[in-house]
C-alpha cells in the first residue's frame, strides 16, 4: 500500500476508532419508571475526539430504532426515524456535546431485558491535520551539550 491508501483508510475509519460518541443525559418526560407508547423522553449527544486529529464540520447521525422515533423539538408532532446535527468543530482530544433531542416511544420499552432505543454515530466530517502536523513537529531530546567538570573558583 502507498502512504496516501494508508492515510485514506485510517480516515475512513478514525470515526470509530478514535472517537467515542455517547448517548448522555436521558431523561423521560415525565418522569416515570416505563416509557409507554407515544412518551416523549429527552438526551444529548456527547462526542470525544480521543487522538491528534482536528475534524472540522462534523454531523451526527442520530437515528430512532423499532422502539422510538426521534426530533430536535419535543413540540414536534412527527417525529422522524432519523436527524442530521448541525455541523461542528471539534479540535484533537477535545468533547462535544449536543443541545437536547427528543424521542417519542413507539411501544413499550423498558420490559425485561435492555433495549437500544435511540443511537447516534458521527455521520460525516473533514479532516484537518493542523493539530498533527503543528503540534507534534517539536524536537526529541537536547543533543547539544556542554559536558565539563565544574570546579569551585
Amino acid at each position: 500500500m502507498t502512504l496516501i491508501e494508508n492515510l485514506r483508510s485510517e480516515l475512513q475509519d478514525y470515526a470509530t476508532d478514535f472517537c467515542k460518541t455517547e448517548i448522555i443525559n436521558f431523561a423521560e418526560i415525565p418522569s416515570g419508571s416505563n416509557l409507554t407508547t407515544g412518551e416523549k423522553f429527552r438526551f444529548k449527544v456527547k462526542v470525544s475526539n480521543e487522538s491528534h486529529l482536528n475534524m472540522e464540520d462534523v454531523k451526527i447521525k442520530v437515528s430512532g430504532t423499532m422502539y422510538a422515533d426521534v426530533s430536535v423539538d419535543k413540540n414536534d408532532p412527527d417525529f422522524d426515524n432519523y436527524i442530521i446535527s448541525n455541523k461542528f468543530n471539534l479540535s484533537a482530544h477535545q468533547s462535544y456535546t449536543t443541545a437536547y433531542y427528543y424521542g417519542k416511544a413507539k411501544r413499550v420499552t423498558l420490559r425485561g431485558a435492555a433495549k437500544t432505543i435511540v443511537q447516534a454515530k458521527i455521520h460525516n466530517w473533514d479532516a484537518n491535520l493542523e493539530h498533527l502536523l503543528d503540534y507534534h513537529s517539536y524536537s526529541g531530546d537536547f543533543e547539544g551539550k556542554l559536558v565539563k567538570a565544574i570546579a569551585r573558583d
